[in-house]
């Protein structure tokens, strides 16, 4: 029981509790102040209903297959083409943005002389072994991953309600506007993404550690937050480029740095290995060929397709993308194309539940109605909007190209069958 919620939990948040999020909750209070409370729990409230309808018991594999859910609506082709868009993307923006991070994060704090891409290659390549290693290792590492972090963030949020505000804050900014607002809302879906790729729940109790995954969310990035802006002035955490390491200097100084040094690497080494092992499982149902069974060491294919997608990262990298200011554009766009992938999972979740006479589909079509809804605003009030829109077709060209190959090669073998029979 224990584990199995662990389990879940870990990979529901390997994406929440990474760096790149603690940036977003920074930046959001820093803009919002106290409202941006009432913002979070909204995005936590509509993320548990995507995770209600995605996982009821009467869809296929309690709904994580994504290849069978969407076919039923949008066809097998554009099936196979969001679900490549939308799983991925982000394992290879995301690790890449992230691994740089701890890179530096390593460099800054801990050992100054240590070249900073030199520690993402070692992370990227511990990541790799683990992956390697089979899924047992994967996930009780991940665990581990899981564990650190939050006890590090646990502990400097419990230090700074104890010390209490160090010093008077100055007046809040202004409150924003209608638009601003409506902005921020959407941008609070985007935090709590890894509810919808979770092994298949066959039981009820295994359904509510998705919503007990999202809580646990919700509370450690609110407490957090709370910290944050009792301690650090709001303009400077809407201005900071990392507001966590703003925030732990000023709750405990240098230790401060170094605990929240060893959440962010930990944080990042969790979401990295997290978004392998999540991907990995939705390509595999992608691409049946590859076997499923949980064995205790991965098939050459998957360890293949691990090997792959490091060598891809580790091409960003050296190539010089994590060092521009376009990987940021690049890694929004992934993370609507994920938020994409889980709105159309709803809608197509909310068809077979309607078939099935089930009362969570109107929940589905409302559900997932709001996340495209947001995906959309969120893309055309991007300030990079060319850039972004450049990418996401060039995603979907090359998802679909891959998608063409995939139905052409199951068409030529099916008929190749009727003819020897």
């Amino acid at each position: 029981m224990i584990r199995s919620f662990l389990v879940t939990v870990s990979l529901s948040l390997c994406w929440t509790l990474s760096p790149d999020v603690l940036v977003l909750l920074g930046n959001g209070i820093g803009k919002s102040g106290t409202l941006f409370f009432a913002i979070l729990f909204v995005g936590a409230a509509f993320s548990a209903i995507a995770a209600n309808v995605l996982h009821h018991p009467s869809l296929p594999s309690g709904g994580s297959n994504d290849r069978d859910i969407l076919s039923a609506l949008i066809g097998p082709f554009w099936a196979i083409t969001l679900t490549l868009a939308g799983r991925l993307s982000p394992v290879l923006l995301l690790s890449t943005g992230m691994l740089v991070t701890a890179g530096f994060t390593f460099n800054e704090t801990f050992v100054f002389w240590f070249p900073n891409f030199g520690f993402s290659f070692l992370l990227l390549a511990l990541v790799v072994a683990l992956q390697l290693g089979g899924d047992k290792v994967v996930i009780t590492t991940q665990s581990v991953f899981f564990s650190v972090t939050v006890t590090c963030l646990l502990f400097l949020s419990l230090a700074g309600l104890i010390s209490g505000p160090p010093v008077p804050q100055p007046a809040a900014i202004p409150a924003e506007s209608f638009p601003e607002l409506f902005s921020l809302i959407a941008l609070s879906l985007l935090l709590f993404l890894g509810y919808d790729q979770q092994p298949p729940s066959e039981s009820g109790e295994e359904r509510l550690n998705y919503f007990l995954a999202i809580g646990i969310g919700f509370l450690l990035l609110a407490l957090w937050g709370f910290v944050s802006l009792q301690h650090v002035p709001q303009a400077r955490l809407a201005e900071s480029t990392v507001p966590y390491a703003t925030s732990a200097k000023a709750i405990l100084g240098q230790p401060g740095r170094v605990i929240m040094g060893i959440a962010i690497i930990s944080g990042a080494c969790g979401a990295v290995n997290g978004l392998f092992y999540l991907s990995g499982r939705a390509l595999r149902r992608v691409f049946p060929g590859i076997s499923l069974q949980n064995t205790p060491h991965r098939s050459w294919l998957q360890q293949a397709q691990v090997i792959f997608i490091a060598l891809v990262i580790a091409l960003f990298m050296a190539g010089g993308l994590a060092g521009t200011k376009n990987l940021e554009t690049f890694i929004f766009g992934a993370l609507l194309f994920w938020l994409l992938t889980i709105g159309a999972n709803c809608l197509a979740a909310a068809r077979i539940l309607q078939k099935h006479r089930e009362n969570h589909s109107s929940q589905g079509y409302a559900i997932g109605a709001v996340l495209l809804a947001a995906v959309a605003y969120l893309a055309f009030t991007y300030s990079q909007l060319k850039l972004l829109g450049s990418f996401l077709l060039l995603v979907l060209i090359a998802s679909a190209s891959l998608s063409a190959a995939w139905c052409w090669y199951n068409r030529k073998k099916r008929n190749r069958v009727i003819i020897n029979n």
